[in-house]
């Protein structure tokens, strides 16, 4: 993770991209299928629609 460039716009959503797959488990698809709606900053909370079910 130390090779992505965090300095830059696309380093940083690559970052976030690898800590969902690392901490939460997240596959691509998973990824793929979030929303802006899906994120709720006040609570920090992420819905995401896994294996149909939503988490």
């Amino acid at each position: 993770m130390s090779a992505v460039d965090r300095a830059d716009p696309k380093g940083k959503r690559d970052y976030a991209i690898l800590l969902m797959v690392v901490r939460l488990g997240l596959r691509v698809s998973d990824i793929r299928g979030l929303k802006l709606s899906s994120l709720n900053w006040n609570r920090k909370t992420i819905k995401a629609h896994m294996n149909g079910k939503v988490t």
